[in-house]
């Protein structure tokens, strides 16, 4: 365990956000739990609710959005731009722990983004089965809906920056939106989701009433067995592991079916920005 707080506290002198060592030590939180080891992994929560500051002021971002002129319904054209106020609704945490060099692989989503599929799960007494409800003030399911579910209707052609219905003659428009594998696994992953639930509940716990970081949960996290890279048969941990902000449309994959080596481009992001004037 000393071992892992100087390791984590060499990881932060030289990234230097606290968001990042916070999921980090929630990923590393998570190992040391689903080995049993179920004292590091409090210790390690601990650690990382004292970073999770940072989303404390999450919701003061702001960020230029693009405006589209929408006269074709099944054609988006941007025309200008706004100044819009921005909140984190997901995210992906991935880094290199002791002894797993091709990196262990997180993801959180806001409470208010999606309801879950039917799962089941042990608590302290019985096992319960929570039903799929969609019922409720989603950000990106109407209540009440009855799907069709995770259908996409529309892409982003990248030369144009052009909304592009996926369908001739479907209109782009929200879809509704459903958490498949609602802890990174199958609904019926009983042990595994167990798991994930109470590592969740114990952190939550541990936050104040009214504080910010009570409105996230960690879906679950994902690795190779011995820090090889991953090959399909050797990831572990909750490998259907989709965020819903992220992985919308190509759920049951997990970080692994793009992010194929440990030697990978990590980001999907960098490579479409477009340089600084």
């Amino acid at each position: 365990m000393k071992r892992l707080r100087f390791l984590l506290y060499r990881f932060r002198l030289s990234v230097g956000t606290n968001l990042t060592i916070a999921f980090t030590l929630i990923s590393a939180a998570l190992l040391f739990l689903l080995q049993g080891e179920r004292e590091p992994a409090i210790r390690l929560w601990g650690l990382a609710i004292q970073c999770l500051g940072m989303l404390t002021v999450v919701s003061d971002l702001v960020s230029r959005g693009s405006t589209f002129d929408k006269s074709n319904p099944e054609l988006w054209v941007p025309n200008g731009q706004k100044t819009v106020k921005m909140v984190m609704v997901g995210i992906h945490v991935v880094g290199s722990t002791f002894g797993h060099g091709e990196m262990v692989w997180g993801s959180m989503e806001h409470l208010g983004n999606t309801p879950n599929a039917a799962y089941s799960y042990n608590s302290t007494t019985i096992l319960k089965n929570v039903g799929q409800n969609t019922s409720g003030t989603w950000l990106f399911t109407p209540s009440g809906s009855a799907g069709p579910f995770n259908n996409m209707n529309a892409s982003w052609d990248t030369s144009t920056g052009n909304l592009v219905s996926t369908s001739p003659g479907t209109p782009i428009a929200p879809v509704p939106i459903l958490r498949e594998f609602p802890w990174g696994m199958p609904g019926n992953s009983t042990a595994m989701n167990t798991q994930v639930i109470s590592a969740n509940a114990a952190v939550i716990g541990q936050l104040i009433a009214g504080d910010v970081r009570r409105n996230y949960f960690q879906i679950g996290t994902t690795w190779t067995i011995g820090g090889a890279a991953p090959n399909g048969a050797n990831e572990v941990g909750t490998n259907q592991l989709s965020n819903t902000t992220m992985e919308t449309f190509v759920q049951g994959s997990n970080c692994f079916s793009c992010h194929t080596t440990n030697k990978v481009v990590v980001s999907h992001v960098y490579s479409k920005l477009k340089p600084l004037p």
